[in-house]
Parts: structure tokens; sequence; C-alpha cells
């Protein structure tokens, strides 16, 4: 750890018990200056939240009813103790490393509020090690994003009417609205492909896409209208 723990990690959890041990663990043995780990079980039907549970302190369970991944977000994001704020699923891996170069950037310059990293798609094998799936994706990944926790607050979080995509209309949102984002090469997640996870589903995940460009392309509209009005 490089630093005084300051940094919330929230992490949706559905229907993930083969997956979410690896995902605390790797939260545990690899984020930096972790103070938390807060769990929003999404009214999982499995174990996963008992796996969870089962690692103690500093992980901690919320159980709600199905609400999907923007509204666990909000939830945990309410209930984050710590001045910067990070995001996993349930079926992820953090690899950012120690020290972790999104903290060092938000250490040095106060006026950044949010630093995105890239994700490494990757096919699980048998043998428990990971092949890369297309080259690191530089986009709107929540579990690649660090922020300041504030940021949620004034953003109002995710629109939870999302189910895919709602990680672009968060970042389209926070672009809108004037918020320092910075971008960087560094890998600071590995998404799993598997069945049945939402990002699978290709053309919910691109309708989804399209509609966060779409409400991006109104709020610019409505905004030059606004100024172009004397």
């Amino acid at each position: 750890m490089s630093g005084t723990p300051d940094l919330s990690i929230v992490m949706p959890l559905f229907d993930t018990g083969s997956c979410v041990a690896e995902a605390i663990d790797s939260l545990l043995r690899g984020a930096d200056r972790l103070l938390e780990v807060i769990v929003i079980d999404d009214g999982s039907t499995d174990n996963g939240p008992e796996i969870a549970r089962s690692f103690g302190a500093p992980v901690r369970v919320i159980t709600q009813e199905q609400r999907g991944p923007a509204a666990a977000r909000n939830v945990g994001a309410r209930l984050a103790r710590g001045d910067l704020l990070g995001f996993l699923d349930a079926d992820d891996v953090w690899c950012a490393g120690i020290p972790d170069p999104r903290l060092a950037i938000l250490d040095s310059d106060p006026h950044v509020s949010v630093v995105l990293g890239r994700t490494q798609f990757y096919i699980p094998r048998d043998d428990g090690e990971r092949t890369p799936y297309l080259q690191p994706f530089h986009g709107a990944e929540a579990g690649a994003m660090i922020m300041r926790r504030q940021v949620m607050v004034d953003s109002g979080g995710y629109d939870e009417s999302f189910v895919h995509a709602e990680d672009m209309d968060f970042v389209l949102r926070l672009r809108d609205m004037g918020v320092s984002l910075i971008e960087i090469p560094d890998i600071c997640q590995h998404a799993r492909l598997r069945q049945g996870s939402l990002c699978r589903d290709i053309d919910a995940v691109n309708a989804g896409r399209l509609r966060a460009v779409r409400a991006a392309m109104v709020r610019r509209s409505s905004a030059e209208a606004v100024e172009a009005d004397p």
C-alpha cells in the first residue's frame, strides 16, 4: 500500500458465485490504498453473497432486491466512506498494481476528478489462466475508473434506467458537465467474457450505447440553444 487507505470500491453482485472470490481477492491483494469493498448483492439466487461475507472486513455485503448494476453502484457509492471511489464487477479482476497510476494523478492534481485506465477483456481457461481477447480497450468501463466520491454526488450518479452501457452514459454526462477526466494507457481491469454476462448480449449493448450517444447529443444541442439565445 502506497499511502493512507482512502479508496472505497463498490462491487455489484448478481449470481456470480463462481467468480466473486477471485474478484475480491484481486482487490485485497492488489488495490492500492484500499479502505473497504462494498458488495451490493443485487438479488442473487446463488451462493455469491455467502462467499463475499466469508472474507470479513474490509468486505461488507449489502443485500437489495434486483435493480441492476447502475442502481447497485449508486447504493454502494452512497454508503462509501472513502474520499476516492472505484468499481469492480464481481466477475472481473483488478490489476492496476501498487502504486496505482490513477491515484498518483489524483494526488498530484486536485483539479482532476476522474482517471480512466484501459480494460483487457479475456476468456478464462480451465487451468485458471486468462486468454486475452482483442486489444486493451480504452472505453468507459466502470472497473477501470477511479474518481473523487464527490463526483457521484454532483452528477447524480448512474442513470438507473440503463441496463446496458450505463457506464458509457455516465462518462458522457461527466464530460458534458465539464468534469476533468484523464485517460491513461495502463491496463487497470481484466474483464471476464463469460456465458450469461450482460456484455455478451451484443445487440442490447449496442442499443444501450446508441441511447447514451443520443442522450449526449440532445444535451449538447440544448446547451448550444441556450448559449445562442440572446
